[in-house]
């Protein structure tokens, strides 16, 4: 097998605990599309500063005022996704919502006692 392309390290990211939750959280569609480093933090993820980091290495998320990333961003500092990362999100709620559908349309098997 040969080395890992860079779309296999974009596609894993969404594996790693909290990265979806910040990716649903920039993309939630009643919001302006960027959420401030204080709300990310707020979700639990494990380690959001060093998950932003990673995600803006790959170019899915960017910071709307360019800081460095040498430090932990302050709780103001806002982030957005870039538009590659957006039309994938489109994709993923779509499944999102089949699975959903779908979980609703299985029938619930009655248990006699």
């Amino acid at each position: 097998m040969g080395e890992p392309d860079d779309g296999d390290r974009i596609f894993a990211l969404p594996c790693r605990k909290g990265v979806y939750e910040i990716l649903q959280l920039l993309d939630r569609p009643a919001g302006d599309g960027e959420a401030a480093h204080g709300q990310i933090a707020r979700l639990r993820a494990p380690r959001p500063s060093s998950t932003l980091r990673s995600l803006a290495a790959e170019r899915l998320v960017a910071a709307i005022a360019p800081d460095t990333w040498d430090t932990a961003p302050s709780p103001l500092a806002r982030f957005e996704l870039t538009a590659p990362v957006c039309e994938v999100m489109t994709h993923l709620n779509r499944l999102e919502a089949l699975a959903q559908e779908r979980r609703g349309n299985v029938a619930t098997p009655r248990v006699r006692l």
